[in-house]
């Protein structure tokens, strides 16, 4: 029978592949919004040619990053930036003849800013539809003169070569053109995204989609102005009207529903799982 986990008995936190008692880690005991909790978060990184185990809950992650970490509970949907942060911090340790595993006394204060839980149920049915409809009007074989193909309009990089998309979004060459395969793509895109970035507001993350997270992000933070981006240039304006308007076209939608009048005529079905 499995041991019950209690916060007050650290032989009820675990061991690791080699053994040894988990301690609290960096951070402490930190609750997931799933109601379980994690210490050190152990994983097998390739070091010197050998697998060996690290804590990815290293001080040096920013709120964010322990936030979307903490809202995933597949390994495999980690980014790599937050693997190569772990490892960075692991050999820092191990330079020093320390252990790469916090020790009692060195757990320290959690990230500025951060935030345990990121609501996603606003990534419905419905959302993804009008989402669809903004992109292609819910045509699976829409192409724009940039390359984006599909429903959801992804681009070459991301359906061709194959590029890491980040947030939970698998990764590999796909079809954009089929419905069913980009919609799922698309809803671990906003919902990788929201979980990322939980305090931003739906219509942040909508705008992310469409703008790019990276610009919404350095909006938030006062890094970068909207005059400013605009002031590049005329391309920079077209993009940043389009932007803001995103969000309130994407609610229209939602609320109109435009796309079920156009069922017939398409000859399509929703593609609700």
């Amino acid at each position: 029978m499995a041991t019950r986990f209690d916060r007050n008995d650290p032989s009820t936190w675990g061991t690791r592949d080699d053994g040894s008692q988990k301690g609290a880690g960096y951070f402490g005991l930190l609750d997931r919004p799933d109601g379980d909790v994690s210490t050190e978060l152990s994983v097998g990184i390739e070091m010197d040619g050998k697998e060996t185990q690290i804590p990815l809950l290293v001080p040096t992650l920013t709120a964010d990053e322990l936030t979307f970490i903490l809202n995933n509970d597949d390994i495999r949907k980690i980014p790599e930036s937050i693997f190569r942060k772990a490892k960075a911090h692991a050999v820092q340790r191990m330079n020093k003849g320390l252990s790469v595993f916090a020790q009692e006394g060195e757990a320290g204060p959690l990230p500025k800013g951060y935030k345990p839980k990121a609501d996603t149920s606003w990534v419905t049915d419905d959302l993804l539809d009008a989402l669809a409809w903004q992109e292609s009007r819910w045509d699976p074989q829409a192409e724009s003169s940039s390359g984006a193909k599909g429903m959801y309009q992804w681009m070459p990089a991301f359906y061709k070569e194959g590029k890491e998309v980040g947030f939970g979004v698998p990764k590999g060459p796909f079809d954009p053109t089929d419905p069913v395969e980009s919609r799922k793509r698309t809803k671990a895109y906003l919902e990788g995204m929201q979980k990322y970035y939980p305090d931003w507001d739906p219509t942040e993350v909508l705008m992310a989609y469409n703008w790019g997270h990276g610009n919404v992000r350095k909006l938030k933070s006062g890094e970068m102005s909207m005059e400013d981006y605009m002031a590049q240039g005329e391309w920079e304006q077209r993009k940043a009207a389009e932007a803001m308007n995103y969000a309130p076209k994407i609610l229209t939608h939602l609320k109109d529903k435009p796309w079920i009048a156009n069922l017939e005529e398409t000859g399509l079905e929703s593609t609700i799982e």
